[in-house]
């Protein structure tokens, strides 16, 4: 009798299974399906928050994973950190599913996921997303009441980091404008009421960062309380996000969470990139396109900041100079992801101007963004997290001059 490995869990844990023929298979199943009879009901009704174990339950309940297979091919259940509870599960090297849970304080309510859930139906629906529907994961359940969204796992692809690290320059170039036009893709999809009547359509949290609600003071860490203090001492800066937030439109599709992290590259049959895939779209809403392209922009300044030494005692002005002289080196680089992105837009001449008018305070507010994230439970700000704050704030008071300073003369001349 041939033993198979049933499943793993996190923890590297596992429990063995057996397999002998397909009539086995079916005792198995029918062993299985019999035992959960008696409790189905009540854990339907119950609150379920999710485990590695129980993950590979919830698929084996709702069919998408039969105990036949799982027995003869085994699986894996591997949590992945993040807001969520996330769990990959791979049955063979064949199938595999990336489940996600809300946070417990969401679960049941029309929160995030239930956004990112509902995209991807309309992906899948929608003629007029064909084009990106192949550059998404694809969706296979999603239940409401727990907030569980249960996708096909994309196990062919490669993280933009793998490739990029060690990418040759036409490589890089290729890169870039490939994540540009997928981006590009999503901005293009018609969004007609009252089709998208479910999506949001605020302005970025972000941009209210300087305005604070008292109950909100009491969950921040002293490094953010901190960071507020200094947007506050800077009046043109906070009227710089007051400007971004009173100009939002919500016109356009836009994915709103752009970052390498959310971007998994497909390579051809010779190594190089062919297409990228977008993840993560919890915070898909209706808004100005230039937020996404300006996060584009934005991340690869947060790669640079990554790369600087910054040592104790440099004070946030003179880190946001070191910055400031790594900055030449990324021109090129954003050139061509504004090229990949203009070049699959398909802007008018005009619209493309006003982008390019628009981006410098995008990707300020992002900086303030990541500066904000990276001090979340900190003491004191970390010291890359000033220096990114502080170029943010420069660059929002002095918009005229922060095109040219973080994306070189081209932008000049275009506006």
């Amino acid at each position: 009798m041939e033993r198979r490995r049933w499943w793993r869990d996190g923890n590297g844990g596992e429990e063995e299974g057996y397999q002998e023929d397909e009539e086995d298979h079916q005792e198995a199943e029918t062993h299985y399906q019999r035992a959960r009879l008696s409790d189905r009901q009540e854990d339907l009704l119950a609150p379920l928050e999710l485990s590695s174990e129980s993950s590979v339950t919830y698929l084996l309940d709702h069919g998408l994973l039969s105990v036949a297979a799982a027995v003869e091919h085994g699986l894996d259940v591997e949590e992945v950190s993040g807001r969520n509870r996330n769990f990959i599960v791979r049955c063979g090297p064949q199938r595999g599913y990336f489940v996600k849970q809300a946070p417990p304080a969401e679960i049941g309510t029309a929160g995030r996921l239930s956004v990112e859930a509902a995209l991807y139906q309309w992906f899948a629906a929608a003629p007029a997303a064909e084009r990106l529907r192949a550059r998404c994961p694809r969706r296979l359940h999603f239940d409401p009441t727990r907030s569980i969204l249960i996708l096909d796992l994309v196990d062919y692809g490669v993280t933009f980091h793998e490739v990029a690290d060690d990418a040759s320059s036409p490589t890089l170039t290729s890169l870039y404008g490939l994540a540009a036009v997928a981006l590009a893709e999503c901005h293009r999809i018609p969004v007609r009421e009252p089709a998208t009547d479910w999506l949001p359509r605020s302005a970025p949290w972000i941009l209210d960062v300087a305005r604070p609600s008292p109950a909100s003071l009491r969950e921040l860490a002293p490094a953010q309380l901190r960071l507020i203090e200094a947007l506050q001492s800077q009046p043109d800066a906070v009227a710089g996000l007051d400007r971004l937030r009173g100009e939002w439109r919500p016109t356009h599709l836009i994915h709103g969470d752009f970052k390498w992290n959310n971007v998994l590259v497909v390579r051809n049959a010779a190594g190089a990139p062919d297409r990228v895939l977008l993840l993560d779209w919890e915070m898909a809403q209706l808004g100005d396109p230039a937020w996404d392209v300006g996060a584009g922009l934005h991340a690869l300044l947060a790669d640079a900041v990554l790369g600087l030494t910054i040592t104790d005692g440099v004070a946030p002005e003179a880190a946001a100079q070191l910055l400031g002289a790594a900055l030449p080196a990324l021109h090129a680089a954003h050139r061509d992801f504004w090229e990949g992105y203009l070049g699959a837009a398909r802007l008018s001449g005009s619209e493309a101007s006003a982008m390019l008018r628009r981006l410098p305070d995008h990707v300020a507010a992002r900086l303030i963004k990541t500066a904000y994230e990276w001090s979340q439970a900190e003491a004191h700000m970390p010291r890359r997290a000033a220096a990114v704050l502080q170029l943010g704030i420069n660059m929002l008071l002095r918009s005229d001059q922060a095109g040219a300073l973080v994306l070189d003369t081209w932008i000049s001349a275009a506006g």
